[in-house]
């Protein structure tokens, strides 16, 4: 069983090189796996950086305007070669195992895979994690030294993985309900889709003609909208807490204006009270466990 790992950018490059850093250093047959990078119309050097490099693992390039996640998503899809599909983003540095992990559970029966993320919250600051280099948008930062030393770069992606990325990782909020919702088997799954960590098979994505793409170049819910259709088709999820990737946070200007826009087409699209029930946990007007409470009432 082979797969496609699928990631669209946009203007992240100095993520996106410790991304595919990570890729190298996979622990499976490169034959195995092919990635498909989409280039969702970046401004910064990425075009450049693809023109002058050649990785040592099959992989595709393609350069669209900013069409936005679910139409690059989409065009990914269309070139993929395998059976198998495995959704990333380009701000995610990979466990060693991460690929043969999501290979291990879909060989054995396939279903639609959520690996777990952590959160590498003190690269929030930087526009460039191995560097240092700051957003533009912070002026002010306390303890910038201490900062300075939670740093990554390449050589720390082949040979301090434990001590540099995997022993900082903290799990996020989101991710934690994720979990539980698993655990409980809650109707709220569908949460479980989520475009930085998702294996599946290509033909279930196909059956529902991909993201939908009028999500725009907003950000948010294009990922989540598609597991809720694929829930409601009866597919089934699985959580790994071995298929592991670890999020560099970043800055994000106006993602809850724009997550709010996005729930909007969700709701418009399916009008499912349970999408209101996300948006109130979201916009944090319930918290994790008013939120579980609610999913609780939802129990296949």
């Amino acid at each position: 069983m082979k797969i496609s790992i699928i990631i669209p950018t946009f203007n992240k490059l100095p993520r996106l090189k410790l991304t595919i850093t990570s890729l190298l250093c996979q622990k499976i047959s490169k034959e195995k796996y092919e990635v498909i990078f989409i280039n969702d119309g970046s401004t910064d050097d990425t075009d450049a950086y693809f023109m002058s490099s050649n990785f040592q693992f099959n992989y595709q390039y393609y350069k669209v305007n900013n069409v936005g996640r679910a139409a690059a998503r989409n065009i990914g899809i269309r070139h993929s070669k395998f059976d198998l599909l495995l959704f990333i983003d380009d701000d995610l540095i990979l466990s060693p195992n991460f690929i043969q992990e999501h290979l291990n559970i879909q060989e054995k029966n396939t279903k639609i895979v959520h690996g777990r993320i952590y959160n590498l919250n003190s690269l929030r600051f930087f526009k460039d994690p191995s560097t240092g280099e700051f957003y533009d948008e912070i002026k002010h930062i306390r303890n910038y030294h201490n900062l300075l030393k939670m740093c990554i770069n390449q050589e720390d992606i082949y040979s301090s993985f434990d001590a540099k990325i995997s022993s900082k990782g903290k799990v996020s909020t989101f991710e934690d309900v994720i979990e539980n919702i698993y655990k409980m088997n809650s109707k709220f799954r569908w949460l479980m889709f989520n475009g930085g960590n998702t294996s599946i098979p290509k033909s279930w994505v196909e059956e529902l003609s991909g993201f939908d793409e009028q999500f725009g170049i907003l950000w948010g819910c294009e990922d989540l909208e598609l597991g809720y259709r694929l829930y409601q088709q009866g597919k089934e999820f699985a959580y790994s807490y071995l298929a592991a990737n670890f999020h560099m946070t970043h800055y994000r200007k106006n993602y809850k204006l724009e997550h709010h826009k996005t729930l909007e087409h969700f709701y418009s699209k399916h009008q499912d009270i349970s999408i209101i029930a996300f948006e109130k946990f979201v916009e944090g007007k319930w918290n994790k466990q008013e939120f579980l409470n609610y999913c609780r009432n939802y129990i296949d």
